[in-house]
């Protein structure tokens, strides 16, 4: 917020006591509720206020007090998920027929199998696949496993969920395998109800 500068000549207890008073104001102001904030006919910020019946300039800095990254460090993340009913062969790769939110750095075409990423850099990985008989999954990266990221149910009929953090280059490509199951696998749809569930998903997040 802007405030009076100390004059240290003349009135300095003055200004100490504006001082105080424009920061008592900020801090009473920021606790405020929304909807009483209402009430004190704020128009905007970096302009005048109306509070208490008496006018005050208030000059707010948001990329002081928020988030200052630039836009090269923004974050990338992505989800895609698959609702339909599909059998995935042995070695085969999951289609994911939906996209959720994905930033600009993740890419993926719905109905395909491949998820790209724009950026190089340390990216989360999590993996879901709900299938009806035992199986084995896992992340390939441009057709290669992924170290540590074969996960397995033993059981039918249950989620099989995996997670990693990978090392990615720019443009690389991810897809999930089932890899090295005993048998084709199909994804259970309306599992646990009557409404279509999600029976295959990967959300993906870049660290740095």
């Amino acid at each position: 917020m802007g405030r009076p500068e100390l004059n240290r000549k003349k009135g300095r207890k003055k200004d100490v006591f504006v001082r105080a008073w424009f920061d008592k104001l900020e801090k009473k102001f920021e606790e405020m509720p929304p909807k009483k904030r209402g009430r004190s006919k704020r128009k905007s910020f970096g302009k005048d206020i109306i509070v208490k019946k008496q006018v005050v300039h208030v000059n707010i800095n948001h990329d002081a007090e928020g988030d200052s990254r630039t836009t090269g460090d923004l974050a990338q993340f992505g989800y895609i998920y698959n609702v339909r009913p599909q059998l995935v062969s042995i070695e085969g790769e999951v289609i994911f027929d939906t996209n959720g939110i994905l930033t600009p750095g993740i890419a993926h075409l719905p109905g395909t199998t491949q998820i790209a990423v724009a950026d190089a850099g340390k990216y989360e990985v999590h993996f879901s696949v709900s299938g009806i008989e035992p199986n084995q999954f896992a992340i390939f990266i441009n057709g290669v496993l992924a170290e540590g990221t074969v996960y397995g149910s033993g059981a039918g009929t249950q989620q099989n969920t995996g997670q990693a953090v990978l090392a990615l280059a720019c443009g690389d490509v991810l897809t999930l395998r089932n890899h090295s199951s005993t048998a084709a696998v199909t994804l259970q749809t309306q599992a646990g109800g009557t409404q279509a569930s999600v029976n295959a998903s990967v959300l993906i997040r870049k660290l740095g």
